[in-house]
């Protein structure tokens, strides 16, 4: 079991971001490698419209996606050491 401390390290953010954060991790992946490919399947998409798609505004998703992951897991590590610090004992 957790006590509320070590729980306040971990939630650098509230429980519903960080489940939006993940599900927006699978609907890109889920979006780009399974629909896509259904209407490329289906004669919807031509293969440049596939590329032009991945080239202007999937890369920049991926990115900001990427970017916001870092920074949160950068900033429970900082919180992680902060309160690992500030709990040691004086020797």
């Amino acid at each position: 079991m957790t006590d509320d401390s070590d729980r306040s390290v971990r939630d650098v953010l509230p429980p519903i971001v960080n489940q939006l954060l993940g599900a927006s991790w699978v609907l890109l992946f889920a979006g780009r490698w399974t629909i896509v490919e259904l209407l490329l399947a289906a004669h919807v998409l031509t293969p440049s419209m596939v590329s032009d798609l991945d080239d202007q505004i999937l890369i920049r998703c991926y990115l900001v996606l990427l970017a916001v992951t870092i920074t949160v897991v950068i900033l429970r590590a900082m919180r992680s050491a902060g309160r690992r610090a500030t709990e040691r004992p004086a020797e």
